[in-house]
């Protein structure tokens, strides 16, 4: 079978992937999850390992109409929102050229608590590439932004692995493995308590709603032992799940709710600052 085994090698095609690390969870002071990662999947569709016209335009058929018995819309065009574990095996059963999927890691936070504090992640802009790239990330990593997600980046991000993946002249995957292993980042335990910080958010919501001429309001609850932040809450704030579709109304809010007012508001102290003047009178004598 020399002549067959031959005409199959020639066929493969071998390419190296980065594989991206997972990145690391954010904790509460007693371990509640308030930072993770969901899996899904995205689906990359090479027209030109589909075949001829016509059985590219079957494929397409056939992933169109998988993807509808399953409840996934996809019109045929674009990436395929929301794929199923059913869906994905339906496909690899049916064996349609020219289609894979790509596990995808998103970050999923705690929607509307503490999203000043917990940050976001997102794309690498041209300045944090000159950085980032220098450390080894690819220019595709996500990094984080502001809050925890970027004061902990070094933590969270791991080192991501590369796979060799082998596929036939269809584009069918006939062999994958690692040529280094992704390291997942490390886990960061922040002072914040979750409970605290939830009834902080309610207390604070509740009272701006019976002020209505308040624009806003910040508190902040320390540990007296060890200064700790137990619950930091900046109001009007902003979902974080809903973060890029809502920027453009967020950023022209009068309101500022992109702001943490806890620890980027001015605020003239008022009699409180009596403290420092009177510690000071004492140490002096």
């Amino acid at each position: 079978n020399g002549p067959e085994y031959a005409a199959q090698a020639v066929a493969r095609v071998a390419e190296v992937e980065d594989v991206p690390a997972s990145r690391g969870l954010i904790l509460d002071r007693n371990g509640k999850v308030l930072v993770s990662n969901e899996i899904s999947y995205q689906v990359t569709l090479d027209m030109s390992r589909m075949g001829e016209p016509e059985e590219r335009c079957a494929n397409l058929l056939s992933l169109i109409q998988l993807a509808r018995e399953e409840g996934v819309a996809w019109s045929g065009t674009g990436p395929v929102e929301e794929v199923t574990p059913r869906l994905l095996a339906r496909v690899k059963e049916e064996g349609l050229s020219g289609v894979t999927f790509t596990p995808v890691a998103q970050r999923v936070g705690q929607g509307t608590l503490a999203p000043h504090v917990l940050g976001r992640v997102g794309q690498m802009s041209p300045e944090e590439w000159e950085t980032y790239g220098a450390q080894g990330y690819t220019m595709d990593a996500l990094v984080g932004k502001d809050g925890a997600e970027a004061a902990f980046e070094a933590y969270l991000h791991g080192t991501p692995g590369q796979r060799m993946v082998e596929t036939d002249e269809a584009g069918r995957v006939t062999s994958a493995s690692y040529a280094q292993e992704p390291q997942a980042g490390r886990d960061v335990t922040l002072t914040l308590d979750w409970d605290l910080q939830t009834a902080a958010e309610e207390a604070l919501g509740a009272f701006l709603d019976s002020h209505p001429q308040s624009t806003g309001g910040a508190l902040v609850a320390l540990d007296v032992n060890d200064g700790g932040v137990l619950a930091m809450v900046s109001q009007p704030g902003y979902d974080e799940a809903t973060f890029s579709a809502d920027y453009a109304a967020l950023a022209a809010d009068e309101a500022n709710p992109l702001m943490n007012r806890a620890v980027q508001g001015l605020y003239a102290p008022g009699s409180t600052f009596k403290l420092v003047t009177a510690a000071a009178a004492l140490e002096e004598g």
